[in-house]
């Protein structure tokens, strides 16, 4: 069940939070291949520091966060952002800067300006829209 609220208003930024939160359980079960329990942990936390749509992160601070290791922080962020969830907006400099990802509380439509993979090392990039053709 979805909650309706006045369509005039913005919600406030809790319930903003709060749906967003529940719209990311609901899709849960929709992607494939399924997140693993770390990386849904770890949307759970960008998207509890997410701001304006984006948060900052650093595999480091993630790692000590999650008492992981970087790698396995780098790796959960891998999976979300390959299932469209997260989103690198600029990365960051080794203990210098933290990058900046898009939180997204569901995966974007097909055609709406999805990013898609080309292969497994290519960087993401933007589908073109077949009026701009």
């Amino acid at each position: 069940p979805t909650l309706d609220f006045d369509k005039k208003r913005k919600p406030s930024p809790v319930v903003r939070k709060l749906l967003g939160y529940r719209r990311f359980f609901d899709s849960l079960a929709d992607l494939d291949p399924r997140p693993s329990p770390g990386a849904v942990a770890l949307w759970c936390w960008l998207w509890t520091c997410e701001r304006k749509g984006e948060a900052l992160c650093t595999a480091r601070k993630l790692a000590k966060r999650f008492r992981t290791s970087p790698s396995t922080a780098t790796r959960w962020l891998a999976e979300l952002r390959d299932a469209g969830l997260v989103e690198m907006l600029s990365r960051g400099h080794a203990g210098r800067s933290a990058s900046v990802v898009r939180v997204r509380a569901t995966m974007p439509r097909a055609g709406h300006g999805a990013l898609h993979r080309r292969s497994a090392g290519a960087p993401l990039v933007q589908q073109e829209h077949s009026s701009t053709k």
